[in-house]
């Protein structure tokens, strides 16, 4: 039993306990970094995931479905030129042109209101796109209402269809 103890004891005594601290700590420091880098990354990820979720992917649903009631309202009105008749053309633009224009001004008010709830989303080198988008759709709301004749004068209007184009060469 004597030779059992002593070689313990060797063998405990042969140990640099300093280097065995430090190394413990180290690796402890070391794996804590680790995991906070990781968790920054997930968290970082996360808030992309819910900024397209909130604001980018269903901003680019309606800016999609606006090109394409653009390019539809194209089409018609094109098809409706054909007709010799005045009387006609006027009926049928305000028979298939105006629903599209419609439904082209709901796509436009749902995008106002995704930037209103999702604000917090927004990238920032996209700012600038958005305060765009946001006169316009002010100036519209003004000159649509009545309330501005200068808005209708000086096509102040045409600022939210430069602005929702801009919104679509960027994100489509």
């Amino acid at each position: 039993m004597t030779t059992t103890t002593i070689t313990v004891v060797n063998f405990m005594s042969s140990i640099h306990w300093p280097t065995v601290v430090t190394t413990t700590l180290g690796s402890g420091v070391i794996a804590a970094l680790c995991n906070a880098g990781v968790n920054w990354q997930l968290a970082r990820k996360s808030k992309e995931d819910d900024r397209y979720e909130k604001l980018y992917g269903p901003l680019k649903f309606n800016l999609l479905l606006m090109k394409l009631i653009v390019d539809n309202k194209d089409d018609v009105i094109n098809d409706i030129e054909a007709y010799a008749s005045i009387d006609l053309r006027v009926d049928m633009t305000i028979k298939h042109v105006s629903p599209l224009i419609l439904k082209w001004r709901e796509h436009l008010d749902n995008i106002k209101d995704l930037f209103e709830k999702n604000s917090g989303f927004i990238r920032r080198n996209d700012f600038s796109l958005v305060k765009d988008f946001m006169d316009g759709y002010v100036k519209i709301q003004i000159a649509q209402d009545g309330q501005n004749l200068l808005a209708v004068q000086s096509n102040r209007i045409d600022q939210i269809l430069e602005a929702v184009k801009n919104l679509q060469n960027k994100l489509l």
